[in-house]
């Protein structure tokens, strides 16, 4: 596990500098030396891959490695990898416009929210109060809000400013910029 995070952390750090086919290069190189893998590590690689050309907006390339992420995860029988897998599919389709694969995607992950990490809860939850408010679904937009309210009461780190975001977002879209710039500043102060 630890040697496929440091290979991960490694090429993501490398795709922020600037120097994204160095990071896909030196993941490439350890997926083709793959009688030195084992599942896990080789299942951060992939993560690593769909993860570098999701940022990138190569979708077609990212979603091809995060269909196989959750293929090999689901072998090695690793929930929280396949899931991962399935939340890089959702964001995927969320890019995509493929709002109903995207929602399906979301409901799937949010029946294993004690599996994933809180950030990634909340990324999900944001997706899907997205989808309700670009279909008109006022009410589901507030019941999604009032969720992701609460969750940000339980955790204790950054997914305050993913929220405030949202809501700045949210409120932007509906004309009102004065409440989206009062959410950005508040966002200003969760850091």
């Amino acid at each position: 596990f630890l040697k496929g995070e440091a290979d991960l952390l490694y090429a993501m750090a490398m795709q922020m500098n600037g120097r994204k086919a160095d990071a896909m290069e030196y993941l490439d190189q350890i997926l083709k030396g793959k009688n030195a893998l084992n599942g896990v590590r080789e299942t951060r690689i992939l993560a690593g891959s769909a993860y570098i050309l999701t940022l990138e907006g190569q979708l077609s390339e990212a979603w091809q490695f995060a269909l196989q992420l959750q293929e090999k995860a689901k072998k090695e029988h690793l929930l929280h990898t396949e899931l991962w897998g399935v939340y890089l599919e959702a964001l995927i389709s969320y890019y995509w416009n493929d709002l109903d694969r995207a929602l399906h995607l979301c409901q799937h992950l949010l029946d294993y929210t004690f599996a994933l990490h809180g950030g990634v809860v909340v990324d999900v939850e944001i997706i899907y109060v997205l989808i309700h408010f670009e279909r008109n679904e006022s009410e589901k937009v507030q019941e999604s809000l009032e969720g992701l309210s609460e969750l940000s009461q339980h955790l204790n780190d950054s997914s305050n400013i993913l929220i405030s975001s949202c809501q700045a977002r949210l409120s932007m879209l509906s004309g009102h910029v004065e409440d989206a710039l009062i959410w950005l500043q508040e966002s200003d102060q969760s850091i």
